[in-house]
């Protein structure tokens, strides 16, 4: 804790913008849609859904409760094929499919990091020309 002229100042709280980051991030991944009951529901409107379902089954007005529908959509839009292309491409050949030096350099090092990363649709429609 730091104490500056009267005001406490806290160091161990993360700042407001980074919480207002966080919450925006977390806010588009659960609208992000999934299909549920012949309907595309946004994941906030079926966790709301799930909780009615479950009240109904504490209160007993239903005999049944299912949480595995519907399953999480967990596809990951790098692959090992695609990080391996992405290492073994030549400034030639990239020049050559339509992709630029700096868009290269930072699917590099995307690529030999191990955490996932996204490509935009047309990058990868370049790759597997």
């Amino acid at each position: 804790m730091l104490v500056h002229s009267h005001l406490l100042v806290t160091t161990s709280l993360p700042s407001l913008v980074a919480v207002k980051r966080f919450l925006e991030l977390l806010r588009i991944k659960f609208n992000s849609a999934t299909f549920y009951k012949s309907k595309n529901y946004c994941w906030d409107t079926i966790i709301q859904l799930k909780t009615q379902e479950l009240a109904r089954f504490i209160n007993g007005k239903s005999k049944q409760i299912d949480f595995d529908k519907p399953p999480p959509n967990l596809v990951r839009t790098d692959n090992e094929e695609l990080r391996k292309k992405i290492l073994t491409l030549t400034q030639k050949e990239a020049y050559e499919l339509g992709i630029g030096k700096s868009t290269l350099h930072y699917l590099r090092k995307n690529a030999k990091n191990s955490k996932p990363f996204n490509i935009y649709k047309e990058t990868t429609h370049r790759l597997f020309r």
